[in-house]
């Protein structure tokens, strides 16, 4: 198959279109993968003016403009983005497979319509779902056109999954996701507290202290669970030392980033720094730390990796059980992870910026806590940790980084543009 035909089949010898197309591609360092076969003559030569005998058979010029936008735009997604895209779909898949249907997409556009219809999703979620429809289309578009295939299919599959309506959901689903992901209230954690010494059924909970330090401490510091199982203690040296009041050291415990071999880090590891921390909340952290610890003894590589996993999921199935003794509904149930969101939460109502709180929680970008994590509304106001200046840096370098190549590819689209339109090409 020759590259002609496809470029006849997208553009049907509109020379506007053609070039269009072209600069889209470029500025994404996408064209010499989806379009292989492209040469400079066909671009100056005569095969942009074919003759059509099907006058029918004639497109409007940008029909698939948008398609092939997003088809250009897939490589600078997130990965986050990408992992969050790809459950919803999985998650959609099983949904229309319960109900005894395929997973072609107007079986999984059907199936959404219908969780938005009967509000078992919310808003934001219903939003999810349609953008995790939408990349998968782009997706297998794009595989298409690495073969050299027509994407109209696809064309039509985008067009009908735009027609979801996620404005007609409701602002919150009857469901628990919503509620139980984003904030952990700690009236849950003084009803666990109380009746651990008014009723004596809640001593058969033999980890029942474990779960109740761990909350206790990570509504401080809002690791990753996993995180503390490398986590230490080291006096962090403060470099400014001009000012008479400024501290020379302070507390501090150093994190390995969980999510640092997935790229999704600032980072190997980050420093959290107590700051007008008490020493009840200090003494916590100590307590948990030294019992989670005391259980990895003997512990090394992956084996303490799995040990410490294995751990946190009887912790977490420890809560499960505790929660529903005490009758919490369900559209107000936290999970031990709840903790991270509820600390992130109380770092935003407590006015640190995007970038202190991406150092403070490893994440790599300032858009995960900002769209991902518990709502500003949801926080205390009050936080005793800072990142340090070498963990915000690193948040800094990144953006910085991620900022020069925008920079450079729309420098060279541009550079790319005025040769072409000198017809130096």
């Amino acid at each position: 198959m020759t590259a002609y035909p496809f470029w006849q089949h997208i553009c049907h010898g509109d020379i506007f279109a053609l070039i269009a197309v072209k600069l889209i591609c470029l500025a994404t360092h996408s064209l010499a993968a989806h379009f292989p076969m492209l040469t400079k003559e066909e671009i100056s030569g005569s095969k942009l003016k074919p003759e059509f005998k099907d006058k029918d058979r004639k497109m409007k010029p940008f029909k698939k403009r948008k398609l092939i936008e997003k088809i250009a735009q897939l490589e600078h997604l997130e990965q986050t983005t990408i992992n969050t895209y790809g459950d919803k779909y999985s998650i959609l898949v099983t949904a229309a497979l319960k109900k005894a249907r395929s997973q072609r997409t107007d079986d999984l556009v059907k199936t959404l319509n219908e969780m938005i219809s009967e509000r078992v999703i919310a808003r934001n979620t219903a939003r999810l779902y349609k953008a995790s429809l939408l990349n998968r289309v782009v997706q297998n578009a794009s595989a298409a056109l690495d073969k050299g295939l027509p994407i109209d299919e696809y064309e039509s599959q985008y067009e009908q999954i735009e027609t979801i309506n996620t404005q007609i959901a409701a602002p919150t689903s009857k469901n628990t996701s919503a509620l139980k992901l984003k904030q952990f209230p700690t009236e849950i954690l003084d009803q666990i507290e109380r009746m651990k010494f008014v009723d004596s059924s809640f001593t058969r909970f033999k980890n029942l202290d474990f779960v109740i330090k761990f909350i206790r401490a990570n509504l401080v510091v809002g690791l990753r669970p996993i995180e503390w199982a490398e986590a230490v203690f080291f006096d962090y040296i403060n470099s400014d030392t001009s000012k008479a009041q400024i501290r020379s050291s302070f507390p501090a415990l150093c994190v390995s980033n969980a999510k640092n071999s997935q790229g999704r880090a600032n980072g190997s590891e980050r420093d959290i720094i107590f700051d007008n921390i008490s020493v009840e909340q200090l003494g916590d952290i100590i307590q948990f730390t030294k019992i989670l610890q005391a259980n990895l003894d003997g512990y090394s590589g992956k084996d303490r990796e799995k040990r410490a996993n294995e751990i946190f999921i009887n912790a977490q199935q420890t809560f499960n059980r505790v929660i529903t003794k005490l009758k919490i509904p369900m559209s107000k149930r936290p999970t031990l992870y709840s903790t991270r969101h509820q600390c992130i939460a109380n770092a935003k109502s407590s006015h640190l910026t995007d970038i202190e709180i991406a150092a403070l929680f490893g994440h790599k970008t300032t858009e995960t806590a900002r769209m991902h994590y518990g709502k500003k509304i949801h926080g205390s106001g009050k936080v005793v940790i800072k990142p340090s200046k070498e963990s915000i840096m690193k948040v800094k370098e990144q953006l910085l980084q991620n900022n020069l190549n925008n920079l450079q590819l729309n420098e060279e689209s541009k550079d790319f543009a005025e040769q072409w339109l000198k017809g130096k090409f």
